[in-house]
């Protein structure tokens, strides 16, 4: 029979994401577990468009910049970048181009 559950194999693509989802849910489970507190609303800085890297597709997204952002990572990564999700993705922004604008 062709099609059966054991003819796919998808633990090469779970491995590649292993590292960068742990980061994630760590972050999450901080914020869910009551330890920070909510969350401000964020913007990417700017006007017009801006690439940045889609950590889990590898690709470079353009994207609108005054658009709506939650910071996952608190630190920046070597490059000065953090973890952001924007609507349907998440992102590797430079830090200094996130604008803190408060509670909704």
């Amino acid at each position: 029979m062709s099609g059966s559950r054991d003819d796919f194999d998808i633990s090469g693509s779970l491995e590649r994401n292993t590292s960068l989802n742990k980061d994630i849910i760590t972050e999450l489970l901080k914020t869910a577990g009551g330890t920070t507190e909510p969350l401000p609303y964020q913007v990417i800085s700017g006007s017009g468009y801006g690439w940045f890297l889609e950590p889990t597709t590898k690709k470079m997204e353009r994207v609108p910049r005054g658009i709506e952002v939650v910071q996952i990572t608190e630190k920046p990564d070597k490059k000065g970048k953090v973890l952001v999700r924007s609507e349907y993705r998440y992102l590797m922004v430079p830090a200094d181009e996130i604008l803190d604008v408060g509670y909704n």
